[in-house]
C-alpha cells in the first residue's frame, strides 16, 4: 500500500470561462525550492498573463503554500488548494494562469473557476503512488544475479544502482513491510554468501499493485 500519492509528470489543461482562458498546470515537486523553479518557469512558458495562481503541498518537511496573485483574496490559490487535498495529493504544485477577457467573474465565480480549472487538470494527472523504503546495499556472485532481479520485480523493490565487476553490487530501496523478507529472499538465492548493509530510509516511485 502507497504511503502517499502525487503525479508521474507534468499536465496541462485549459479552458475559457467568459472570455477569460485558464491554462491550469499541474506538476510533480519535492520541496519548496522545486516548486520556486517551477512557478518561474511558468511566466515564461505563459509570459503577460494577468494572474499565476497556485498552491502546492509537500510531505518532507510538511508543508503548503497558495498565492491567489492579485485576485481577491480567497478566491484563487485557496480554492486550489482545497482541490488538491480532496484528490488526496502530496508533493504536487497546480498553478492556474489566468488571461484576463474583460468580463469580471464576481469572487463566486472566481472560486469556481480556479476551483474547476484545477479539478480538471488533476482528472487528467497520471495517480503516482510513493513508498517509504530502505536502502540496501548487497553484494553477490553474478551467478545470482537473474533471481535477484526477478525478486525485485516481484517485491516492489527499485534498483538504484548496479556496478557489474568482481562481483555484482548493487543499491536497493525496498518497503519497509518487506526489508526482512527481501533479506531473506537474498540470503536464500544467494545461498548465504551475499553480503547485506543497511542504509537510511527514504520515499520512492512505486506500483501499488505489486505485493508488499
Amino acid at each position: 500500500m502507497a504511503d502517499f500519492y502525487s503525479i508521474k509528470s507534468e499536465t496541462v489543461h485549459e479552458l475559457v470561462i467568459k472570455k477569460s482562458r485558464f491554462i491550469a498546470w499541474a506538476v510533480p515537486v519535492s520541496s519548496a525550492e522545486k516548486a520556486g523553479e517551477f512557478l518561474d518557469r511558468a511566466r515564461k512558458l505563459w509570459p503577460g498573463a494577468a494572474h499565476y495562481c497556485y498552491a502546492y503541498i509537500l510531505r518532507e518537511p510538511y508543508g503548503e503554500k497558495y498565492s491567489d496573485d492579485g485576485e481577491p483574496a480567497g478566491t484563487a490559490g485557496l480554492p486550489i488548494l482545497n482541490v488538491i487535498k480532496s484528490y488526496n495529493y502530496t508533493n504536487v504544485l497546480v498553478m492556474v494562469v489566468r488571461y484576463f477577457g474583460g468580463i469580471l467573474l464576481g469572487a463566486s465565480g472566481l472560486v469556481r473557476a480556479y476551483a474547476t480549472a484545477a479539478s480538471h487538470v488533476l482528472e487528467r494527472a497520471e495517480k503516482q503512488p510513493f513508498i517509504r523504503g530502505q536502502r540496501l546495499k548487497v553484494e553477490t556472485d553474478y551467478v545470482y544475479w537473474g533471481k535477484i532481479e526477478y525478486l525485485c520485480r516481484l517485491e516492489n523493490v527499485l534498483t538504484e544502482r548496479v556496478v557489474f565487476d568482481t562481483a555484482v553490487r548493487a543499491d536497493f530501496l525496498v518497503p519497509l513491510a518487506s526489508v526482512e523478507r527481501f533479506k531473506k529472499s537474498i540470503i536464500t538465492i544467494s545461498r548465504g554468501t551475499a553480503v547485506i548493509s543497511t542504509g537510511e530510509c527514504k520515499y520512492y516511485p512505486g506500483d501499488e499493485e505489486a505485493p508488499l
